[in-house]
């Protein structure tokens, strides 16, 4: 076990803090520091990498497409948010849960009728 918590180093760091620490590490010692190094090197990278996808760029709109993003946003959503909203595709999924067992049976019954119904008009428009 490493003698005091340590934060992310780099090598150099890494080879003065062993320096100057009074017990000589041990191999395990040395291995957690360089798995330490590792993990917030890893923290680094994907800190960067959500920086870049929060980068941001201009547009121009008319004065109406603006006037009709300000009344589609909600006071906690940005106009990227309401924007994504519009441009997403649709997903049948997205309606689970939106009607009871009771108006979904009602609504099949009813296609179901129309159905028949358009059957029958085309086979008596052929006859």
């Amino acid at each position: 076990m490493l003698p005091r918590p340590m934060r992310a180093l780099d090598a150099e760091e890494a080879r003065w803090f062993i320096e100057l620490d009074e017990t000589q590490p041990t191999k395990e010692d040395i291995e957690a520091a360089m798995k330490s190094i590792e993990f917030f090197r890893k923290i680094k990278q994907k800190d960067e990498s959500i920086e870049m996808r929060s980068k941001k760029k201009t547009i121009s709109v008319s004065e109406e497409a603006y006037r009709r993003l300000v009344e589609l946003k909600s006071p906690n959503e940005s106009f990227s948010d309401v924007i994504i909203s519009l441009i997403a595709k649709p997903s049948v999924l997205d309606l689970i849960g939106t009607l009871t067992d009771e108006e979904a049976t009602y609504i099949l019954e009813h296609i179901e009728k129309l159905r028949k119904e358009k059957s029958s008009l085309g086979s008596s428009f052929l006859s």
